[in-house]
């Protein structure tokens, strides 16, 4: 079933929290233009190349550039989405968790794929042919450290796709959740055996290495699900905050019986706001709703099978991201499916055609067809800022998170 997409992006002050401004601009960059050999008849002659130094994974506005890189976009932001859910409730279980930071790294963390992709499929066109023998990660380590990050910073990115060893020694959950969650999930969540089995048949790790890989993230595996477990309802009594991040995160998972969720929101604990800050606050969800504590206690309890696509359901953040993303390349996008269709009503392709371009079983085609439809044709390209200036797209999201940091909304688009 096709997702729905609102025809503007999320309102700001709904989803205010994101990467930082820098780290976002990070990911944009220069691209050049190249001859390749033509892979179709109906399509392109050339490719669009990454500027050496630059990442050039948003900010996309080419329709073909958005949708080779959606993919990874679309990895990226359900890893963050999954680590901020899962790491606010180990924080609210009072382990350590730096939310902002493991937000900023795992923007950045597959910041060199792009230039190490392309120096790969075209290494003929690399005017840096250095490139051509570095790892991804190598290559955005280089693209970081000329934006001026901390050294505290790169060094925190730096663990990302590190050999076993050095995950090995991380230690906070800051450090360790994102590389456990990058193996389980890629375009959809996926087990930990479908994960290593897929590593294994691609043959792109010797044994070794990723047998000592599967250790690391299995036992890690096992001390979250224990990290993040309730033993008794007690506990969630005198912290009114986890009660109710657990009981929404419960509802969102359909732990709970319809009815058992009608009866909860039913309650005044769990819609009167009031109550919820209320000193020392004892919101008895159980009680009221008339379920049985133990029951309740069952049902907010996580293990690995929960990490699934409820889960992964866009909180408003990303639903704001993932919008922005495709406003990049909105109006060249519509224009092109204009151009198609008025070619397949003319009997020189076929839907089938359009189809294979815009797979409704990938997020980009899928939501790139809704918003065309939904907003009949006609693509929001710009917002007015309260002084006049015209944003969209990333540059948009990239303006928020800047006046985010200053503590100024006053021109928030």
């Amino acid at each position: 079933m096709a997702e729905k997409l609102k025809q503007s992006p999320t309102a700001p002050e709904r989803a205010v929290f994101g990467p930082r401004a820098k780290v976002l601009d990070a990911l944009r960059g220069d691209t050049r233009t190249v001859d390749v050999v033509p892979v179709a008849p109906y399509y392109r002659e050339t490719v669009r190349l990454a500027a050496d130094g630059d990442s050039s994974m948003m900010g996309l506005t080419d329709p073909w550039e958005n949708r080779e890189w959606s993919g990874l976009f679309n990895h990226t932001i359900k890893v963050a989405g999954v680590a901020l859910t899962l790491g606010r409730l180990l924080h609210l279980n009072s382990h350590e968790f730096d939310e902002q930071l493991v937000m900023d790294k795992v923007t950045v963390s597959h910041i060199g794929a792009r230039p190490k992709n392309e120096a790969s499929r075209h290494p003929y066109a690399m005017t840096d042919s250095s490139k051509i023998h570095k790892t991804d990660k190598e290559i955005g380590m280089e693209v970081l450290q000329r934006r001026d990050f901390p050294d505290a910073f790169l060094q925190t990115c730096a663990v990302h796709g590190s050999d076993p060893e050095r995950l090995e020694q991380t230690t906070s959950w800051t450090e360790k959740l994102q590389e456990y969650l990058d193996q389980r999930i890629s375009q959809e969540t996926v087990s930990l055996d479908d994960r290593f089995a897929g590593h294994r048949r691609g043959g792109r790790a010797p044994a070794e290495f990723l047998d000592r890989l599967e250790t690391w993230v299995r036992g890690t595996e096992a001390e979250l699900f224990d990290a993040l477990r309730i033993e008794d309802y007690d506990i969630l009594l005198t912290n009114s905050e986890n009660m109710l991040a657990r009981t929404k995160l419960a509802i969102k998972l359909g732990k709970f019986t319809e009815e058992e969720i009608d009866r909860i929101k039913a309650t005044s604990e769990f819609t009167d706001q009031r109550k919820w800050h209320e000193p020392n606050a004892r919101l008895d969800i159980a009680t009221s709703a008339n379920i049985d504590p133990e029951r309740y206690l069952e049902a907010i309890q996580l293990v690995p099978e929960d990490i699934n696509e409820r889960m992964t359901q866009p909180e408003r953040w990303e639903q704001y991201m993932r919008r922005l993303y495709l406003n990049d390349a909105e109006a060249q996008t519509f224009k092109l499916i204009d151009e198609m269709e008025r070619q397949r009503d003319a009997g020189i392709i076929t839907q089938a055609d359009i189809d294979k371009e815009f797979p409704q079983n990938t997020w980009w085609g899928n939501s790139m067809r809704t918003l065309y439809e939904e907003q009949n044709r006609r693509p929001r390209e710009s917002v007015t800022r309260g002084d006049g200036v015209e944003v969209f797209g990333t540059t948009r999201a990239i303006d928020l998170f800047t006046r985010r940091e200053q503590g100024n909304f006053d021109l928030i688009a």
